[in-house]
């Protein structure tokens, strides 16, 4: 059976009727398999947009790239992953609402977040550090500056900052971050009347519905000569471009957005902003760290070689700059 996609994500009802005639499966007019069975039990259709448009620069020029499963993969829940002509972003469609998405990370749900999953444990502060330090003096006294993070995490920025400034904020709706006065789970929470110097959103546009929306919020929340640093997914690598939708990045629902250069200076156009600097990065410290911390065991040595080349040289010492870093200013 095949219906209008737009129809099916609209009405939920028409799912609960499929499910009463034991229909376990449709199909889309894109094609695009549903089990009826995993949407009533994991998925609230009623909760997800149909993308039309881009959702950076509103083109309505979009290309098909592929099908992409969910990371849980207890799910056949399949989204496509599309990618605008115009400004070149990549994004999943159906995208889920905020508001849904902010109750799937509050409850840990798979569909965001990988089971189990409490928060990066370890952490090293050398590379965000190092690029922070280029237009921030961590050892100069910011004791009168305010400091706002998003996705706050496990804390581990925010605590770096917290003893260090007057007014130290962070948002993040998922149950594992740090309790404290100045700790809200929404952005709607942050007082308005509170303006903030230093504005940290690192690895969460990809997660949100409409990233440019919440770089209007922080905007207005913003300073005079307030600084931001962000960083998300590069769809503009070599990684992405080759690896299309097996790049590690594409990964819904936890990831909606991969940018390309002309998407970010559109976003920071249209949100009040300018940037400052931008480059591709590795997510990790350093290539050294790759090197060390490659699994080098292997009962195979041809398997090993295999896998030293396409894992460690290819993916990651040679095109694993897959990370965009973005240093900006108020406009």
């Amino acid at each position: 059976m095949v219906l209008d996609k737009a129809n099916l994500y609209d009405n939920a009802k028409l799912v609960l009727f499929f499910r009463a005639l034991k229909v376990e499966e449709v199909y889309m007019s894109d094609f695009t398999k549903i089990n009826t069975k995993d949407i009533m039990e994991n998925i609230n259709l009623n909760s997800f947009k149909v993308r039309i448009l881009c959702p950076i620069c509103n083109s309505d020029s979009l290309i098909l790239k592929d099908k992409v499963k969910t990371i849980n993969n207890n799910s056949d829940f399949l989204v496509s992953l599309r990618k605008c002509r115009f400004c070149g972003h990549w994004f999943i469609d159906p995208m889920p609402k905020q508001d849904y998405l902010n109750k799937l990370y509050e409850s840990g749900s798979t569909f965001v977040v990988e089971e189990n999953y409490k928060g990066n444990e370890e952490f090293n502060y050398n590379n965000l550090e190092k690029y922070i330090s280029r237009f921030i003096n961590l050892n100069s006294d910011m004791s009168n500056l305010n400091y706002l993070e998003i996705g706050v995490g496990p804390g581990h920025l925010y605590n770096f900052f917290k003893d260090k400034v007057n007014i130290c904020y962070g948002v993040d709706p998922c149950p594992y971050k740090p309790e404290g006065r100045y700790m809200v789970s929404d952005i709607s929470e942050v007082p308005d009347d509170i303006k903030f110097d230093i504005i940290i959103i690192q690895d969460v546009l990809e997660h949100l519905e409409d990233p440019t929306l919440m770089l209007k919020t922080v905007r207005k929340l913003a300073n005079n000569n307030a600084l931001i640093s962000l960083g998300f997914p590069n769809c503009d690598s070599t990684l992405a471009k080759l690896l299309k939708e097996k790049w590690s990045m594409v990964r819904p629902l936890g990831h909606l957005h991969y940018f390309s250069s002309k998407s970010i200076k559109i976003m920071f156009e249209n949100s009040g902003w300018k940037i400052k600097r931008k480059y591709s990065y590795w997510p990790a410290p350093s290539a050294f760290y790759y090197i060390t911390n490659f699994e080098y065991k292997s009962k195979n040595p041809l398997r090993l070689v295999y896998r030293i080349f396409r894992n460690l040289i290819f993916k990651q010492l040679l095109f694993g700059k897959d990370q965009w870093y973005v240093c900006g200013v108020t406009n």
